[in-house]
Formats: structure tokens, C-alpha cells, sequence
């Protein structure tokens, strides 16, 4: 599989915000996953290791779970804020 190609603008130069896949539909690039939806899955998921390593090394296995469950809750989010409209794809 072939990686996508710049596309060009009518003067010859590649724009850097636009991508083209093969079938030549030009694509805005979105650099490095900075969405909303990627803010909030990573900043979530941190919090929730954060919080299931204070119930590991405290041996409490119900802040672990409350850790398990917010991680859980960060992927759901992401997914559900990519879908409308406030991810890459």
C-alpha cells in the first residue's frame, strides 16, 4: 500500500495542510492527533493510571477499579467525540 502524496496547488508547490490518497480526493491533514477527541482520551487515560497506581501500590482495590473503569470511560469518549465531528477522521 502506497503512502498518500501531497498534493499540489495549481503553482507546482505542495500545500502542507492537504493530502491526496490514491482515488485523488484531497483530505485536510490533521498533524499529530491534535483534536479535541485526542486531548481528551489522553488526558482522561493519564488520569485514570494515575489513579489506579495510587490503588496498586496502596493495595485498595476499589480506587484500582475506579482507575480500570475511568480508563475505559477515556477510550469510549475519544471514540464517541471522534465520531461527531471532533477527531481526525
Amino acid at each position: 500500500m502506497a503512502a498518500p502524496s501531497r498534493a499540489a496547488d495549481p503553482s507546482g508547490t505542495a500545500r502542507r495542510s492537504e493530502i491526496s490518497d490514491p482515488s485523488g480526493e484531497r483530505h485536510k491533514h490533521v498533524h499529530h492527533g491534535q483534536t479535541l477527541a485526542a486531548w481528551v482520551g489522553s488526558l482522561t487515560a493519564m488520569v485514570a493510571v494515575v489513579i489506579g497506581g495510587f490503588g496498586v501500590v496502596f493495595q485498595n482495590w476499589v480506587v484500582f477499579g475506579v482507575g480500570v473503569a475511568l480508563m475505559a470511560i477515556a477510550g469510549i469518549a475519544a471514540l464517541v467525540l471522534q465520531k461527531t465531528g471532533h477527531g481526525a477522521y
